[in-house]
């Protein structure tokens, strides 16, 4: 942990159970991602008919090893499931979960969850999944940022893990984006409902890291102005569009190349060019060029 300190166990289940990770509705903390996009609530049968319309969509499995659910009855069965994860009994509780919506219009798009939570060892895996209609724009970083934060910041966790498919490459980029160093490789972790057997990929992060990514200079001594006109010549590398497609309108919703996994090398390609480091909160926040712009010149 950041500190020696014990954790508080009575404190930690009393902050599962009760606090939202980045706040609640209209209050919500804006410091994880200026201009938020989405926040969390607690999963319940109230979402079952939001949940199902991105649970049947056959995309969402491609990771999965489980088949999509073919009616809202198979969707209920696995929100049920869920909640008796959770269980009614606050201490002890080792799973919790939380839908992703979308701050406009409140409408559900994922679920988002700590899971195998072990207060002996400070630690909880994740897991989490959004509607394919929101890939690519952004959202997945937004909803990692605000759990890590809560994590570490709320619950004091020491170790916050996951897995994925080798072959998972938007994910595995999105948590590099966040912050997550690779474990390792776990052979033949997933068995797919087609009898595959694939292997994962491990990643995590320590209170040690968030910190030191809280402390993470913004500078590193080269001049950061970025014109618009450099940064069209950036994104006509990067994405392969024409440079003249790129203007202050643009943004991750209406450059179709510019998606989730794309936007992590073009951060890449951007920091290269100006010599700054951007924090994963400024990486969720980039996702126009007026954004970015803003990012690297109000410095």
């Amino acid at each position: 942990m950041a500190s020696e300190a014990k954790m508080d166990i009575d404190k930690f289940y009393k902050a599962l159970d009760s606090e939202i990770p980045g706040g609640v509705l209209p209050e919500l903390d804006q410091s994880i991602v200026p201009n938020r996009n989405l926040y969390l609530t607690r999963i319940s049968m109230d979402g079952l008919e939001q949940m199902h319309e991105y649970s049947k969509d056959a995309r969402l499995y491609r990771h999965f090893e489980f088949e999509p659910f073919q009616s809202i009855e198979e969707t209920g069965a696995y929100l049920k499931k869920l909640l008796a994860r959770m269980g009614e009994k606050i201490e002890g509780r080792k799973n919790m979960y939380w839908f992703i919506r979308l701050i406009d219009n409140h409408k559900i798009i994922g679920s988002i969850g700590l899971v195998d939570i072990d207060t002996s060892r400070e630690s909880a895996s994740w897991g989490y999944a959004i509607s394919p209609e929101y890939w690519g724009r952004g959202y997945i970083l937004e909803a990692q940022l605000i759990v890590v934060k809560y994590s570490f910041e709320v619950l004091k966790l020491n170790r916050l893990w996951g897995v994925t498919s080798v072959d998972n490459l938007p994910t595995i980029s999105s948590v590099t984006a966040a912050g997550f160093q690779k474990e390792g490789i776990l052979r033949d972790y997933y068995r797919f409902a087609n009898g595959e057997k694939k292997d994962s990929y491990l990643y995590s992060m320590l209170a040690s890291d968030y910190q030191k990514l809280r402390l993470q200079g913004k500078q590193t001594g080269r001049a950061a102005l970025l014109t618009l006109e450099k940064l069209r010549q950036i994104f006509a590398e990067v994405l392969n569009v024409p440079a003249a497609k790129i203007d202050n309108r643009s943004d991750i919703r209406n450059v179709s190349e510019w998606d989730s996994l794309n936007h992590v090398v073009l951060i890449a390609a951007i920091e290269k060019e100006t010599g700054l480091n951007f924090k994963p909160a400024e990486i969720a926040r980039a996702l126009s060029v007026k954004a970015i712009l803003e990012l690297v010149n109000d410095r």
